[in-house]
């Protein structure tokens, strides 16, 4: 069925110059029904991957703070 839509959603952690690091959240959709549907799957209500990657800066964050105390 990947001609009427197909999805690939990938994470990519990279480390930056300053020790830290960037995350880049991708998405790529293709298919006939891509332009019906897309409306539907991100919005602000319901992009759990924004939530998702939001928990995790905080996570993360937190942790370093810890360690450097």
């Amino acid at each position: 069925m990947k001609q009427l839509l197909h999805g690939e959603h990938s994470f990519i952690l990279s480390p930056n110059h300053d020790g830290t690091a960037r995350l880049i959240d991708r998405e790529v959709l293709s298919g006939a029904l891509v332009t019906l549907t897309r409306p539907l799957l991100r919005t602000p209500k319901n992009d759990g991957y924004a939530a998702f990657n939001k928990g995790l800066k905080q996570r993360v964050e937190g942790r370093t703070e810890l360690r450097t105390r």
